[in-house]
């Protein structure tokens, strides 16, 4: 059975961060396998089709990748804490994460400097162990930290939600990572908070 996922972030690098919500109090475990890995990388147009299934059934029980894509998601939380509280990533914090994406993609790695758009680059699987899934993953948090209008980076208000998205709304005014979930809850609390007078 294939995993589905929530796209509250607008941006594949955000939505893996948010693959460990917060669920009655608790943290929840999204990527609960390698296979759900997979189904993360192929929902968001990251790997191929073909890309995925030779992975699932090449590698199905790759525990170790499991573990390193989960220590590359903590280390981009590192970061993207740092940038929605309006500071420059610490270089302490992107040398944690380069030595993953140098390992995971060969090389490549982010730096604090200004760039200009390019163009976009596809990738196809190496196919020489589990450890490639890692690369499209790696290159998607490099393009976001690289291309993307940092400052327009927000967590949801909701103290209890740990969900992280790009703004990308017309007056960049947006509060929740969803209406439905958190605005909504929210918005309830505030008028029981009131004794249920509107304003």
């Amino acid at each position: 059975m294939t995993m589905t996922f929530t796209s509250f972030g607008n941006d594949p690098a955000l939505d893996f961060l948010n693959t460990m919500p917060m669920i009655d109090g608790a943290p929840a475990e999204r990527i609960v396998s390698f296979t759900a890995l997979v189904d993360f990388l192929v929902e968001k147009e990251l790997i191929a089709q073909d890309d995925a299934a030779h992975a699932r059934r090449t590698w199905p029980h790759a525990d170790t990748t499991l573990a390193r894509a989960r220590a590359i998601r903590e280390r981009f939380r590192a970061i993207v804490l740092e940038i929605a509280s309006g500071n420059v990533p610490s270089a302490r914090a992107l040398a944690k994460l380069n030595s993953e994406l140098r390992e995971a993609t060969g090389g490549e790695y982010v730096e604090v400097r200004a760039t200009e758009d390019g163009l976009t680059r596809c990738h196809r699987l190496r196919r020489q162990g589990p450890d490639d899934v890692l690369a499209p993953l790696a290159r998607a948090i490099a393009t976001f930290l690289t291309k993307s209008e940092l400052g327009y980076v927000r967590k949801c208000e909701d103290p209890a939600c740990t969900i992280y998205f790009l703004d990308t709304s017309k007056n960049h005014r947006r509060r929740w990572c969803s209406m439905e979930l958190c605005g909504n809850r929210n918005k309830v609390e505030a008028y029981r908070e009131r004794g249920g007078r509107k304003r």
